[in-house]
């Protein structure tokens, strides 16, 4: 029973290492497509071609479609619109040696010329003759003399030469006995046709079968052939029933290989090929209906193919392939059926990707393809760790696999199935590192038997190990992980002390995702590592002299340091905060590159150096270039043909051939970087559309050649489309541009396409555009001339029409001038004299009125005083018929100094403000005294105010405060106030306030109409007379405004009266 064990497992472990790995041939290529939804006409591609310019043109069952890159512009037959297509249904495309492109429909040939925009039938534009009009074309081909050959659906083939004058039929159906179905160049340059089961070779003087029929045996159904192609001595024939059958050509014809469903590599499902293309490398690109497209490598003898594969949005949308066409880029393009368009760089596919996603059937569990750990001891053999699928043992560049993992019950098999790290010590044993700590592996041996495990030193701590590192003065591994720092003596193979002359190792947790040992003694003392720490940034330690040191300026960068690298003196480190360089020189200064110099996220995992001295860096998405000598990170991601965009800290290695493998999420990224080829390709850009006022703007020509654009002045809102007809990466073709005329500097618009300007001016200006690819190659610069017509209104001619007219006028003027001046001499004469007289009349009643003023003022002033008097004695009689002798007393002196001073004030127009405030101050003294302390005063004056110098009309305030007294406190319960303000908002205006907290007027108008003896208040009256007059004696607006106040609660709260007086 246990020999049957043994011999099962020693079975296993021979199929597992003899396992291929499903997924480790060539990088499958990478398309993107077009169709219906990004605004393709039909989703069948009939034929393709690019004209001159760049722009790329489909063929459709419902129309000719152009595209630039971003948008796809439709062309159809439009009834009554004479230079539209000439039918819908486009089966052929060619584009001849003057840039026009020749267009096959069923109903005819029409020839598109793209400076014009302009479709013309053959006859109109060429001079052929009518019958190359009707010709149904289903397929063009140009040879090398420029002869453009046109194969029709029933008319054979016919030839067009370059002079483009006349055409000739050479070769039709009823000559071969079956149905012409392609044409072709050998490699000689002549021009082949395709019958139904051979090949013809025209000669110059007829047609030649070559023989092709006697290789095929006569059974149903026939061949077939639809296309063929010759490259390298070698004749591919595609069958519509057969699948491809391969020739060698020479002195004669014979069968290399007849490719079907039974044949390996190709792995064909079905035996219809439906198109065959050779490339500027010469080789072969082919189409099936079935089974997607092929690429076979002539250099390497190698078949590639890519296939529908959902959901991967960057595989072919069918595999029904019906055209293919390779541009001036060398991008591929293949029209599908049911699909739309698909194109592919294939030189841009040169990432492979390599995952582990099969297993053999005796093992539990599924490989893991998160791949945290790559070592290489040399190019044949590598071992990958993984999160959870244990260790892989690749041989044969990766074709060979060996999977272990830990199997319960067999102690010696792998110990943890997450292994993060691999290091091989002095007598070349490997080790493995991981979540469960350290152990020994012996390739000799079968994976239940492999690995000795070596426990970890502290029981109580789980030894999660990140990273090792053989020391090289010192036979020992220094290992770091979640634990902190440990050391294991290589000689006694146990775990041994860490020398820590300061105990820094135990104060910190060092948890370190990488380390490394520089070798040179100039730069590093003997000893020293560098601890690349999740926490700690980067720390030095010298494990001969146990001292740990922490670096400053690289902590000051980023807390996190996941890998570092010496390169030339100096180190590059992968941190959370971008990738950090640090020069070893004693004035060197650490620098941070990050989002600014273009890389796509911060967090930077793992990095290698390449021959040429560039950087390149995982991230979380994708793989960057650092150029170092221009500072600027290059990104690549899936469109490169990278499977997984996600890499894993510390996880890269780099081989003898120079070649780079990263560690991703979904397997191991391997590449050359010196197959990555640059995009030298950098066209200036082309105006493809332009709108004026929101709308589409009809131009004479294409807007591609156009080179002026003339508007008129209610035409100043504009939007220009421009695109640089780069295929290869136009999502990361940015643009720069400037209005001459508007813009001081370029404008910077990232990948914006369009510019629009608002609101321009009448004018001439120039529009400039240029691009830079995706590399930041910069183009040269397009420019359009803009020119917007002012209204004829502000034209030149309008201005001279307008100078001559004023000129004419103005001279006509001067004339009748001369005619009437002694005429009017005369009459001014006269009416001087009038105005003389008037001015002496309006002098008198001026005087006149003046003087009636005055007296009317003195008047009042007359009326005024009596009746200040008589109010005053009133308040006396009041308190002698009380008998308060002292308050009679009190009030008969400040009476006798009030009354000195109105007598005084009484033959003044104005006095100055101090005496008209004394003046009130002793009234409401008066008042107050009267009123038995009822209530108080207070007059405000401005800290500004200059009383002496600011003069007003005499006893034009007091009756204001009376009214305020008698009218508003008499009647309230309880104490008032009055105060009165006085300021000088203005040199020119003096402003006065009187408030009260009275009644309010409603109430006091409410008591005086309940009164049985009214009063009429004569001082209110003369003081609003004495205003209008002083309006009219000197033209000045004095105003006086009452408001009523209310409290809270919307009571009356009193009135305030205020005065606003000219000074």
């Amino acid at each position: 029973m246990k020999r049957s064990v043994q011999l099962i497992g020693l079975m296993a472990f021979v199929w597992i290492l003899l396992f291929p790995a499903l997924n480790s041939n060539a990088q499958p290529l990478r398309f993107e497509s077009y169709s219906t939804e990004q605004g393709l006409t039909r989703n069948i591609g009939y034929d393709i071609a690019q004209t001159p310019e760049g722009f790329m043109w489909f063929a459709t069952p419902n129309g000719l479609n152009r595209f630039d890159g971003y948008q796809i512009k439709p062309y159809k037959k439009t009834a009554g619109k004479p230079h539209s297509l000439c039918a819908n249904t486009v089966s052929a495309l060619l584009t001849d040696d003057r840039g026009n492109l020749w267009v096959g429909t069923p109903q005819g040939i029409c020839i598109y010329q793209p400076t014009s925009d302009r479709f013309y039938k053959p006859s109109e534009l060429y001079k052929l003759p009518r019958k190359a009009d009707s010709l149904a074309a289903i397929r063009f081909l140009k040879d090398r003399d420029e002869t453009i050959w046109i194969l029709t659906t029933t008319e054979g083939l016919y030839g067009c030469p370059k002079n483009k004058k006349t055409i000739r039929q050479y070769i039709t159906d009823q000559d071969l006995g079956e149905p012409l179905r392609s044409t072709a160049l050998n490699e000689e340059g002549q021009i082949c046709v395709s019958s139904m089961n051979d090949i013809h070779v025209f000669n110059g003087q007829r047609f030649t079968p070559l023989g092709i029929r006697a290789w095929i045996k006569n059974e149903s159904p026939p061949l077939y052939i639809r296309e063929f192609a010759f490259t390298h001595g070698e004749l591919w024939v595609c069958s519509t029933f057969k699948g491809i059958f391969r020739f060698r050509t020479g002195t004669r014809l014979t069968l290399i290989e007849h490719i079907t469903t039974k044949t390996s590599p190709w792995k064909l499902t079905h035996n219809t090929i439906e198109c065959i293309l050779k490339d500027r490398k010469n080789n072969l690109w082919i189409g099936s209906i079935n089974d997607g497209l092929f690429y076979y490598d002539f250099s390497t003898q190698q078949v590639r193919s890519s296939q529908t594969a959902t959901p991967d949005r960057y595989s072919l949308p069918t595999n029904y392939v019906i055209s293919l066409f390779e541009d001036k880029q060398g991008i591929l393009w293949a029209g599908l059926m049911g699909g739309g368009i698909a194109r592919c760089d294939p030189e841009k596919s040169f990432f492979q990707t390599i995952s582990f996603s099969a297993q053999p059937q005796s093992q539990s569990a599924t490989p893991d393809n998160m791949t945290m750990g790559i070592f290489t001891p040399d190019d044949s053999i590598f071992y990958i760790g993984t999160l959870t699928g244990g260790m892989i043992r690749a041989e044969a560049n990766f074709s060979k696999l060996s999977f272990y993992r830990n199997e319960p019950g067999q102690p010696h098999s792998l110990p943890f199935n997450r292994v993060d790290a691999f290091v091989r010590d002095h007598a070349g044993n490997l080790w493995v590192v991981g979540a469960g700590g350290l152990c020994l592996f012996d390739p000799q041996k079968k994976p239940s038997e492999a690995f000795t495990a070596y426990p970890y030193k502290d029981p109580s701590k789980y030894p999660n190990f990140y990273t090792a590192l053989l020391l090289r003065h010192q036979n020992a591994l220094l290992l770091s992980g979640l634990s902190g720092v440990s050391l294991f003596d290589l000689t006694t193979r146990t775990w041994s002390q860490l020398a820590d002359r300061s105990n820094y190792a135990k104060k910190h947790t060092v948890t370190a995702r990488y380390m490394l040992e520089p070798d040179d003694p100039t730069l590093f003392q003997t000893g020293t590592v560098l601890l690349c720490t999740e926490a700690t940034s980067l720390i030095k330690y010298n494990y001969l002299t146990g001292i740990f040191q922490e670096l400053p300026p690289v902590s000051a960068l980023s807390p996190t340091i996941r890998y570092a690298q010496l390169v030339n003196r100096t180190i590059w480190m992968a941190s959370d905060n971008g990738l950090i360089k640090l020069p070893t020189t004693p004035k060197g200064k650490a620098q941070l590159f990050s989002e600014k110099e273009g890389l796509p996220d911060a967090v930077v995992y793992s990095l290698q150096t390449d021959k040429q001295g560039a950087i390149w860096v995982g991230t979380s998405r994708g793989i960057c270039k650092f150029d170092t000598a221009q500072k600027r990170f290059t990104t690549y991601g899936a469109s490169y043909g990278l499977s997984s965009t996600e890499f894993n800290t510390a996880a890269t290695c780099v081989g003898n051939d120079n070649r780079l493998y990263f560690g991703s999420t979904k397997g191991v990224v391997t590449f050359l970087p010196t197959t990555l080829k640059p995009n030298t390709f950098s066209p200036p850009p082309l105006l493809t559309d332009v709108e004026v006022m929101n709308n589409e703007f009809p131009l004479p020509a294409n807007s591609a050649f156009t080179k002026q654009i003339r508007l008129n002045y209610q035409q100043n809102f504009i939007t220009l489309h421009f695109s640089a007809l780069n295929f290869f990466q136009t999502a990361k073709t940015t643009y720069q541009y400037k209005l001459v005329g508007v813009d001081r500097d370029w404008e910077q618009t990232g990948t914006q396409n369009f510019a629009t300007y608002t609101n321009l001016d009448p004018g001439d200006y120039r529009f400039q555009v240029k691009a830079m690819n995706s590399e930041g190659l910069p183009s040269t610069e397009t420019t359009v001339q803009i020119s917007i017509v002012p209204p004829f209104w502000r034209t030149g001619w309008f201005y001279a029409l307008i100078l001559t007219t004023c000129l004419g006028l103005g001279y006509a003027a001067y004339k009748n001038h001369q005619l009437h001046q002694t005429l009017k001499t005369n009459l001014k004469q006269e009416e001087v004299i009038r105005h003389q007289q008037e001015e002496l009349s309006r002098q008198k009643e001026s005087s006149l009125l003046q003087k009636i003023s005055v007296m009317e003022m003195t008047a009042l002033r007359s009326q005024m005083n009596p009746h200040f008097i008589f109010n005053c004695l009133n308040s006396i009689k009041s308190y002698a018929l009380n008998n308060d002798t002292e308050n009679v007393s009190l009030y008969l002196t400040r009476f006798s100094r009030l009354i000195r001073l109105v007598l005084e004030n009484s033959q003044s127009e104005r006095i100055n403000l101090a005496v008209e405030l004394e003046t009130l101050r002793l009234y409401m003294e008066m008042e107050k005294l009267r009123f038995g302390d009822q209530f108080d005063f207070d007059i405000r004056l401005a800290s500004d105010l200059e009383t002496e110098f600011i003069e007003v009309p005499p006893m034009l305030i007091q009756p204001y405060v009376e009214n305020a007294i008698w009218h508003g406190l008499m009647h309230k319960r309880g104490k008032g106030n009055v105060i009165i303000r006085v300021r000088q908002p203005a040199d020119n205006l003096l402003h006065i306030s009187i408030e009260d907290d009275g009644i309010g007027r409603a109430k006091a108008s409410e008591i005086k109409s309940k009164t049985a003896v009214q009063k009429k208040s004569f001082g209110m009256k003369i003081t609003s007379e004495r205003l209008d007059m002083i309006r009219q004696l000197y033209d000045i607006d004095a105003t006086v405004h009452i408001d009523d106040l209310f409290d809270t609660a919307g009571q009356p709260a009193g009135t305030k009266i205020t005065l606003e007086i000219p000074v």
